[in-house]
């Protein structure tokens, strides 16, 4: 009789673990499983196509030329004027339409040029800052063509040694030595803007610009040597040569400009 209270009390105790474990167990079972995310398929995108062709470059031969909205000297639309040694992008491969040349410009906007006042390829522009010899061939020995005077802004079409074939403002063609021009900037942009002035000076109404663009010039460089032949800065004098290689090209003058036409003999009336 006196072990009872211990007897109840072990009781006691035993049931209430029991219970605690079974409450333990409820919650376990009822607690929600967690579901695995599913992992999602990596998409490789597709190979790119084959990329298109780059388009071919150009520049602007002629002094000036007009780009029209189709390829139709009569029935096309101004759209823009460019300028000589303008770059730009051939569309269409380069296929010529009617004559002209399908492009577009740094801008983005496209038309169509005559092909005539077109180089096509990565035609490099220089500047010659001497007075100096051009060639009929590669060599010292062959025909002088003339000069190339000061300031004279040049396509060079294709290099050969040390020689470059070289396109003049008036599309005649000749060779000089590669050191006997120059690629510096700053002169370039002064022999664009004194072609400009002479470009446009004498046009109707273009005055006031070609001496604003000659102005502007002058202001971003008082030092060049292109300027300073031209007798544009302060005390300078224009130089002049006797033998100026800007006229009609020579036929044995390589390839680029068109065919110059001479006045045949006269006919003589008997």
């Amino acid at each position: 009789m006196q072990r009872m209270p211990h007897i109840v009390t072990g009781a006691l105790v035993l049931a209430l673990c029991l219970a605690g474990c079974t409450r333990k167990t409820d919650a376990e079972q009822t607690q929600p499983t967690s579901t695995p995310t599913p992992v999602q398929p990596i998409k490789i995108p597709p190979a790119d196509p084959t990329p298109p062709p780059a388009l071919l470059a150009a520049v602007i031969s002629a002094g000036q030329a007009s780009m029209k909205d189709v390829a139709d000297d009569k029935t096309g639309k101004w759209k823009a004027t460019l300028m000589r040694g303008e770059k730009v992008q051939l569309l269409d491969d380069g296929r010529p339409q009617n004559g002209f040349l399908h492009v577009k410009l740094s801008d983005g906007s496209d038309g169509f040029v005559s092909e005539r006042t077109l180089l096509v390829g990565e035609i490099e522009e220089v500047v010659a800052l001497e007075e100096k010899p051009l060639f009929a061939r590669p060599d010292e020995a062959a025909p002088r063509l003339g000069k190339v005077t000061v300031g004279t802004l040049l396509f060079v079409t294709r290099q050969q040694d040390l020689w470059a074939e070289v396109r003049l403002p008036k599309g005649n063609v000749g060779w000089m030595k590669a050191t006997d021009f120059s690629h510096d900037a700053a002169e370039l942009d002064a022999a664009r803007s004194v072609f400009r002035y002479e470009l446009l000076k004498d046009q109707k109404n273009k005055r006031e610009q070609a001496e604003q663009i000659l102005n502007e010039a002058i202001a971003r460089h008082p030092d060049s040597t292109v300027l300073k032949a031209g007798g544009f800065l302060p005390g300078s004098t224009k130089v002049e040569s006797p033998e100026n290689a800007d006229q009609p090209a020579s036929p044995t003058a390589g390839h680029g400009p068109l065919p110059v036409e001479t006045p045949g003999p006269t006919p003589v009336n008997e």
